[in-house]
Formats: structure tokens, C-alpha cells, sequence
């Protein structure tokens, strides 16, 4: 592989590539760390040597996912053989005799041609799966449409010789599945989604299908390389002066050859991947069971292509803070949306709520809608059907109905109490920002962790004079929910709903399966930097008017702990 939609009829495919958004994408390599590992972000569970390495997510049922390639590298067609059981027919459904096939090709006005029900040949190739031809100004086009894991084994072979190690064979694996599902989401024409030439990654159908790539795409079946809620759009060249060459450019790039060394070396898949694209997590693609995430997927692509929907264009770099933590801050390239303008009238645009933007329904009193300025893909919105202002206490029902979506359609969620707490709207909505199985839910998890385990203290970090952090061990209720944030409300001086209407300060609140945190705030901000409740879970966003010298010298601590009360 070297650098650098059709809408399938198969509606869950899109479902699945939508998940990629606008984070589909190559990975940023930060510069002060070229080839760093993952460890410092990612939850590990072994040891390489002295490298901490990400965890592989445990096993799941196949996800069945259709890909359709061009096979650029195969026209003109000079011959095309079908199977014995494959149907051929024009697009209006007449059936091509098999005899007659080439002559066809060779002379039909029609621009369309499908074949289905088993192998075909096409010049000296033989592929598996459904082949389309289609006729365009010049030569007849073939385009495969087959099951991914099956393309991935088929591009396992042709970019990495079978008789290499196979921990380098898996973690090519990892990266073409990676590779491939970022152009589901984001396809090279209206035909097909990826081509078969370098200028993809390189599909050769059964010629470069081997037990040994078949076998190292079995093992890491489903796992993907995947950033925020997004999949990594995972760049890789022959060795290390190709990779930068190449890819240097735009972003973090694994050399084959390096890969190889690494796995002699005794570095399983993860270390490997842990090497080369820094910032990323392993998951695992998983069943789209939860019928909320379904309808998500659905309302993406319709208010997308009604203008309903702006997803915000921004770049991605990192900081690195105290103890190694590293932030992200991504710098906003779009147009400022309006709830980000700190002059004029905001009216309210939840009530009423723009119908093209809802998912769906919770109960009588809570709706689900997209977030309408998104930075990841699927950013919902629980907001209340009736006015509730944000600066009041949530109710029971604002956590039952969290508790009722989250049963099915879990990640980060978080609320900012007010405009002190960078809440954009007086209209109550907490956010829920989904996740991958196994991807990690935030870049300060560990942070959040250690708190909630008692092995960081207000005298290690001053930060938590602000905070609270408290473990979560079972499922999520609302009635649970609700007594853990009422505790840390009171601990945190911010009062209890039986002796004060509303909170005594702003706040925010991050609320994860494993965790609940809450920050008491004095400001929204501070030198051009708006902060919200992914601020503390380490994400930073910067505008035109933002003072990044400052932030890069200060540090992403500094800005956090502008914007806190002390209580002091």
C-alpha cells in the first residue's frame, strides 16, 4: 500500500462505516514523539520488555461487512471467465448466456453487467464474490464485492510475504482492515470504495490468499485501529525511509520491514501496532445490537444531506502534561458555529427540537438528538421534551433515562451545568459521545481511574481540591446514578436539592460504566480557550482566538486549573 460511494444497498454496512466519520482519517504524528508506543494512553495489560503495550479486545461474533473494490489493476478485461454456477445478466435483468460473455463485453451498448454465485476469472486473477462490470468512457470497469475479512487475507498476501513472522502478519492485518473500513465511510468513487493498485493497498483475489494470511486475518478478525470514536485510516509502506517518504506528511505510518523486525524480536501484534500508530487504541467491530446507534447511523446520513447536519472540520495535535499525560487539542478549521460566538441572541433550538436531527424517543419526558455541530460522528444529545433549565439539579428522570440508553449504547457522557461550565445551551441535554468495544473512553482515563481508586490525592495534584471522582461497580440505574451524583455534589460544597433549588456553583460531570467525576468551575475560560467537560477528560479545542503559545508553554494543566474553583 502507498498513499492514499456508491450508498451500498446494504443499509447496515453504512451503519458500520459511519462509525469512522469524520475521524476516518491518518493518524497525526506528534512531533516530539515519532515512534512512540501507546502505553502512556491506552489500558495495557502486559509487558513487551520495558514497553507497556495496548490490550487486544476479546473475542466477538463476525460482523458480516460488504467492501467493493475496483479492479483497476484488471482493465481492459481480456478475459473473463465465469464459474460454473455464476449468473451473469445486463441490468435490466436479461441473462448473458456464458459462451457469449466476452463477445458481449466485447460489443453490448449496455453500461452494466452482474454476475453472481460463485468464483470468476478476470484476465488471469480469480476472485470470489459478486463482480460488476461497468462500461465508462473508455474500457469496462470490474468491481468485486465481497465479505472485508475475506479481502483482508486477500491483502495480507499481497503486501506482506507469508512466510514472515506472524505477529507481523497480524498486525497487517489489523492495519488493512483499518485501512479498508475508513474508505467504507469515505469511498475513492461512486463505484467502488477502494481500488487494487499501490494506490490503495494491494488485493490480488485467491492469487495472494494463503493459509498463513488467511490465518493471521482468523486471529485478529474484527480488531481495528481506532482514535476517538472514529477508525484510524492506518498508512504503511515496505520500511521505514518508504514510510516517510510517503506518509511523513499525513501522519503515523507502520514499515512492513519493521514490523517483521519487531516480531523477531518477540513483540506480539499490539506492541507491534503500539510502535508505529501513537494515539491509538485497538477495538474490536461488534453487532450493531443496539437499535438506537442504528437509527444514529440513519439520521447521520439524512440530515447530512440536507444540511441539518454541519460536522466541524478540525486538526489534531497533542500536549503533553504533567506526569506524561498527553492531551488532545484539536484546532477548529470550519466556520465558529453560533453556540460558540460569545456575542448575540441564542434562541433556544431545542425547544422545539429540529425534527431532522432526532433519534428517537426516551419514555414521555427525554428526546435523543445529533448533536448539530459534531466533531465525532454520532454525538447525541438527552434532552428534556419540556424546558428544564441547565443550571437546575438533574431529576431522576434525566438519570433513568441515561441509564436506559446506556444499557444498550454506552461511551462517555458528560454535562456542563451552565455557561461557568462551558454549556453552549440553557436548554437541559447531557451528551453522550458512543465508543467502540475495547476502545478507551477518554485521554485521561487513567487519570479518572487512579482518583477513583484513591492513588491520587489532592496532594499529588491540586486539581483534585476541585474534583471528585467515584467508582462505578455495577450496572448502571438511575436511582444509583442519581445517589452518586448527589454525593458528590454535597462533597464537592455545591448543596443537596432538599436544602438549595439549585446548585451553589457550576459544574461539570463525566460519567462512564467504570467511573463518575465531577469538577466545580469559576469561569468558562481563559485566554481564548472555552472549556467544557471534555476538557478535563482531555480535550482541548482551539479557536482563531485561542493563545495556543500559551498553552503549549503553560501546559494543558494550567488551563484546567484557570478555570476551577479552589474553594479556597
Amino acid at each position: 500500500m502507498r498513499c492514499h460511494f456508491w450508498l451500498p444497498a446494504a443499509i447496515g454496512s453504512l451503519f458500520m462505516a459511519a462509525l469512522i466519520g469524520w475521524l476516518a482519517r491518518p493518524l497525526s504524528q506528534r512531533p516530539d514523539q515519532l515512534r512512540s508506543s501507546l502505553a502512556d494512553l491506552l489500558d495495557h495489560d502486559s509487558t513487551v520488555g520495558s514497553s507497556v503495550v495496548p490490550k487486544v479486545p476479546p473475542g466477538a461474533d463476525h460482523v458480516p461487512l460488504e467492501i467493493r473494490v475496483g479492479l483497476v489493476s484488471q482493465s481492459p478485461i481480456t478475459a473473463f471467465r465465469p464459474g460454473p454456477n455464476v449468473l451473469c445478466r445486463y441490468q435490466h435483468g436479461d441473462v448473458i448466456p456464458a459462451q457469449e460473455l466476452m463477445k458481449r463485453i466485447a460489443s453490448s451498448p449496455q453500461h452494466e453487467i452482474h454476475c453472481s454465485g460463485g468464483p470468476v476469472q478476470i484476465n488471469q486473477q480469480h476472485y470470489q464474490g459478486d463482480v460488476s462490470l461497468l462500461k465508462g468512457q473508455g474500457d469496462w470497469l470490474p468491481v468485486v464485492s465481497l465479505d472485508l475479512e475475506t479481502y483482508v487475507a486477500s491483502v495480507v498476501g499481497a503486501e506482506m510475504p507469508s512466510s514472515w513472522h506472524g505477529e507481523a502478519l497480524k498486525a497487517q492485518a489489523v492495519a488493512a482492515r483499518s485501512y479498508a473500513m475508513a474508505h467504507l465511510a469515505r469511498p475513492a468513487t461512486t463505484a467502488y470504495h477502494l481500488g487494487d493498485t499501490t494506490r490503495w493497498q494491494v488485493f490480488a483475489g485467491e492469487q495472494s490468499t494463503t493459509p498463513a494470511s488467511r490465518s493471521a486475518t482468523r486471529e485478529t478478525r474484527g480488531i481495528i485501529l481506532s482514535y476517538s470514536g472514529g477508525i484510524v485510516e492506518s498508512l504503511y509502506a515496505s520500511n521505514a525511509q518508504v514510510s516517510a517518504e510517503a506518509h511523513g506528511h499525513l501522519g503515523a505510518s507502520m514499515s512492513q520491514s519493521g514490523a517483521q523486525q519487531l516480531a523477531h524480536q518477540g513483540l506480539p501484534l499490539n506492541a507491534i501496532l503500539g510502535r508505529y500508530y501513537a494515539g491509538a487504541s485497538l477495538a474490536r467491530l461488534t453487532g450493531m445490537t443496539s437499535e438506537l446507534l442504528r437509527k444514529a447511523m440513519e439520521v447521520t446520513v439524512a440530515s447530512t444531506a440536507s444540511g441539518a447536519l454541519v460536522p466541524l472540520d478540525t486538526s489534531l495535535s497533542h500536549l503533553v502534561g504533567e506526569r506524561g499525560c498527553r492531551f488532545e487539542l484539536r484546532h477548529l478549521l470550519s466556520a465558529t458555529p453560533k453556540h460558540l460566538r460569545a456575542s448575540g441572541p441564542k434562541p433556544n433550538p431545542f425547544l422545539p427540537w429540529d425534527q431532522r436531527l432526532e433519534v428517537d424517543r426516551i419514555g414521555e419526558s427525554h428526546v435523543v438528538i445529533l448533536n448539530k455541530y459534531p466533531v465525532q460522528t454520532s454525538h447525541m444529545l438527552l434532552i428534556t421534551q419540556d424546558w428544564q433549565p441547565q443550571t437546575g439539579w438533574l431529576s431522576l428522570e434525566d438519570w433513568h433515562s441515561l441509564a436506559r440508553i446506556d444499557a444498550t449504547t454506552t461511551g462517555l457522557w458528560f454535562f456542563n451545568s451552565g455557561p461557568d461550565a462551558g454549556a453552549s445551551q440553557p436548554h437541559r441535554h447531557l451528551q453522550l459521545l458512543p465508543r467502540l468495544e475495547g476502545e478507551r473512553i477518554c485521554a485521561r482515563d487513567d487519570w479518572f481511574r487512579c482518583c477513583a481508586a484513591g492513588t491520587t490525592t489532592s496532594a499529588q495534584d491540586p486539581l483534585l481540591r476541585s474534583a471528585r471522582v467515584a467508582a462505578i461497580s455495577s450496572t448502571l440505574t438511575g436511582e444509583m446514578l442519581q445517589a452518586l451524583y448527589l454525593a458528590l455534589a454535597e462533597d464537592l460544597g455545591l448543596g443537596h436539592p432538599s436544602t438549595d433549588e439549585c446548585p451553589r456553583g457550576a459544574y461539570n460531570l463525566l460519567i462512564t460504566r467504570q467511573w463518575m467525576a465531577m469538577v466545580r468551575r469559576s469561569r468558562e475560560g481563559i485566554r481564548g480557550f472555552s472549556v467544557n467537560a471534555l476538557g478535563f477528560a482531555g480535550s482541548l479545542l482551539s479557536t482563531e482566538v485561542s493563545d495556543r503559545e500559551w498553552i503549549h508553554r503553560s501546559g494543558p494543566e494550567a488551563l484546567l486549573q484557570a478555570v476551577v474553583d479552589t474553594q479556597d
